[in-house]
C-alpha cells in the first residue's frame, strides 16, 4: 500500500488518498517527478502484465465525510484495517 494524507484540494481540505495492491502481484511502488509541475509528490504502484486481471483498491478520504478522516493516524488505522479485510476471503451464504 501506498498513500498520502494532506492538505491536497484547491480548498485546502486534509485529504487521504492510498492504493492498495496484493504482494501476489509483486507491485513496484515509485514516484513521478516533480519539476515543472503544480503537482508534487506524486506515487505510483506498477504490477506486471499478466493474462489475469489485476486487482488493486483505491481510497480516497475527505476529512469533511466524516471525523475519521480529520487525522492522519485515525486514516492510518483505517487503511491496515481495510488491509486486513482486503487479504482475506468473504464467504457469502443465503438462507
Amino acid at each position: 500500500m501506498v498513500y498520502t494524507y494532506d492538505l491536497q484540494s484547491e480548498n485546502k481540505d486534509l485529504l487521504g488518498l492510498a492504493v492498495m495492491v496484493k504482494n501476489d502481484y509483486s507491485p513496484v511502488f515509485g514516484t513521478t517527478p516533480a519539476a515543472r509541475s503544480e503537482v508534487l509528490n506524486t506515487y505510483t504502484v506498477s504490477m506486471p502484465v499478466t493474462s489475469t486481471p489485476a486487482e488493486f483498491r483505491f481510497v480516497s478520504a475527505w476529512e469533511r465525510s466524516d471525523l475519521l478522516f480529520t487525522r492522519e493516524e485515525s486514516f492510518r488505522k483505517y487503511l491496515e484495517n481495510e488491509a486486513l479485510k482486503y487479504g482475506r476471503k468473504v464467504d457469502i451464504s443465503w438462507k
